[in-house]
C-alpha cells in the first residue's frame, strides 16, 4: 500500500509572484498605491509599475490649487499616466487660480496624457500672463473637461504663438463654466479633430456671428450640447448648414421653437442625427412633425413631462419614425448668487465612471 504524508503548506502575501501582486494592486486607487509603497522596497517598486498608473482618479477628493501643485511634484506621479481626474474645492473657486505653469508641469510629468478632467478650478487671473488659454493645455490631449470652472472669456481662446495646438483633441467640455467677460471674446480656435463639444450654459453663444464662425470651424462634430444657452432662433439652421455629420444634438432649456426645427430642412436636414434633447423648449406637436421630416434616422427624442406636447402628437411622431424612442428627461438647475446654469447634464450621463 502507498502512504502519503500530509504536509501543511503555508504562505504569505510576501511570497506571491509579482504578477499576482500587480493584479491585486490594480484594484487600489492612486492614494492607496501611495500608501502601500511605504510597506517595503518590493511593494514600493511594484506600486509604481506603469500598468497601475495609466489612470489617476482623484475626483473623490476636493483639491485646492496649492494641493494640485503638490500632487504634480510628487514622485508617485509616474510618466505613464494617460488619464487624470482632479476636482477642485468649491470654497477656493474664486480665491485661487491654476496657472499656465501648472499646466506645463502636467505636460512634463505626464507626457502620455490623453484625457484630462479638471473640474471646479479657476483658470483666470488678474495678471494677464497668468491667465490660462486653451492653447496652454497639453497638446497630447484627446479629451479635455473643465466643467464648473472659471474662465477668462478673452484670454482663454487666445491663439498660440506656435500656431495650431490641440490638434488631437476630440472631446471638449466647457459645460457650466463661469465665463468672466473681461474683454471681447477672441475668435473660436481651430480644433481639426474635435467631434464632441459640450457648451452647456455658456453665455457667449448669444452672438449669431460668433456661433456661426464657431461651427464653421467644427465641421467634424458628431455631438453638440448647447443646453441652457442663449442661442438665436435660427441657430439650428446654422447647425444644419455646417454640421452635416452631427449625430447627437442637445438644445434643452433654450428658446428652440417649431420653426427652429423646420429651418433645419433648408439645408437638406440632418441625415445622420440619432438623438435630440428638447427638454424645456417651446416645441409643440407641429415641431415633432417637422423633426420627423428633417431627421429620418432619429432614434431618441428627450422631452419633459409637462412640455405641452400631446399624447396624440407623440403617437403621430412615432408612426412616422417607427424606430424612434421618446424619453422623459429632466432639467438640472444650478443657481448661485450671480449665475444660473440649466441643462440635463448630458456630459455626466455619458462619461460618469467612464474610461473613454
Amino acid at each position: 500500500t502507498l502512504r502519503f504524508s500530509k504536509r501543511r503548506f503555508t504562505t504569505t502575501i510576501d511570497h506571491l509572484p509579482d504578477y499576482v501582486l500587480l493584479n491585486i494592486f490594480n484594484y487600489l486607487d492612486f492614494l492607496e498605491l501611495c500608501v502601500i509603497g511605504l510597506v517595503c522596497r518590493k511593494w514600493y517598486a511594484l506600486s509604481r509599475d506603469r500598468t497601475l498608473h495609466r489612470r489617476v482618479d482623484l475626483s473623490h477628493v476636493q483639491l485646492t490649487p496649492k494641493q494640485l501643485k503638490l500632487l504634480l511634484q510628487m514622485r508617485a506621479m509616474p510618466p505613464a499616466v494617460e488619464e487624470l481626474r482632479v476636482f477642485g474645492d468649491h470654497h477656493c473657486l474664486w480665491a485661487c487660480s491654476v496657472s499656465p505653469r501648472a499646466l506645463r508641469r502636467i505636460q512634463s510629468r505626464c507626457p502620455r496624457l490623453r484625457r484630462l478632467r479638471i473640474h471646479n478650478f479657476s483658470f483666470r487671473s488678474s495678471s494677464r500672463d497668468k491667465c490660462v488659454r486653451l492653447a496652454d493645455f497639453p497638446d497630447t490631449l484627446e479629451h479635455l473637461s473643465l466643467r464648473g470652472s472659471i474662465v477668462g472669456r478673452s484670454s482663454f481662446f487666445k491663439a498660440s504663438r506656435q500656431g495650431q495646438s490641440l490638434s488631437r483633441l476630440q472631446v471638449l467640455d466647457l459645460g457650466r463654466c463661469f465665463f468672466v467677460a473681461d474683454a471681447e471674446a477672441k475668435p473660436w480656435p481651430w480644433l481639426p479633430s474635435l467631434t464632441q463639444l459640450y457648451l452647456e450654459g455658456c453665455p457667449f453663444l448669444d452672438s449669431t456671428g460668433y456661433f456661426q464662425d464657431m461651427l464653421r470651424k467644427l465641421s467634424k462634430l458628431t455631438l453638440l450640447d448647447v443646453e441652457g444657452t442663449y442661442i438665436a432662433e435660427n441657430a439650428l439652421e446654422t447647425v444644419a448648414s455646417h454640421c452635416s455629420l452631427l449625430e447627437h444634438l442637445y438644445v434643452g432649456c433654450t428658446a428652440t421653437k417649431d420653426s427652429s426645427l423646420a429651418s433645419m430642412g433648408n439645408f437638406g436636414g440632418m441625415a445622420k442625427l440619432q438623438s435630440i434633447c428638447l427638454v424645456q423648449t417651446q416645441v409643440t406637436d407641429v415641431g415633432l412633425l417637422h423633426l420627423a421630416r428633417v431627421a429620418p434616422e432619429l432614434k431618441v427624442v428627450m422631452l419633459e413631462m409637462d412640455q405641452g406636447i400631446s399624447d396624440q402628437g407623440i403617437a403621430e411622431f412615432c408612426s412616422r419614425l417607427p424606430g424612434v424612442a421618446v424619453r422623459i428627461g429632466e432639467c438640472i438647475g444650478l443657481v448661485s448668487a450671480v449665475f444660473r446654469h440649466e441643462g440635463c447634464g448630458h456630459y455626466e450621463l455619458r462619461y460618469v465612471d467612464s474610461t473613454t
